[in-house]
C-alpha cells in the first residue's frame, strides 16, 4: 500500500504520525519499530494510539466534507 510504503521510507525520522484509517498502521508501525531496534540504535520505541471514541468522529467529519466537495 502507498501509505505503508511512504512510512518505511520515513523510518529514519525522529517522529512519524501516520492517520490513515484502516490502512495497516499497525503492521507498519511494528515493521519501523523493528528497524530502529535492530539497526538504527534505538533502545526504545513509544507508540501513541488515540481512543477509538475521540477518532470516530473525525473520520465522519472527513467523510461528510469529502462527499460534500
Amino acid at each position: 500500500r502507498e501509505m505503508q510504503e511512504r512510512a518505511f521510507a520515513a523510518r529514519t525520522a525522529q517522529y512519524l504520525l501516520i492517520k490513515a484509517p484502516a490502512s495497516g498502521k499497525s503492521r507498519t508501525l511494528m515493521f519501523i519499530a523493528l528497524d530502529k531496534l535492530q539497526n538504527q540504535g534505538i533502545k526504545k520505541i513509544g507508540v501513541a494510539v488515540p481512543k477509538s471514541q475521540s477518532v470516530h468522529p473525525w473520520y465522519g467529519l472527513t467523510k461528510e466534507r469529502i462527499v460534500k466537495k
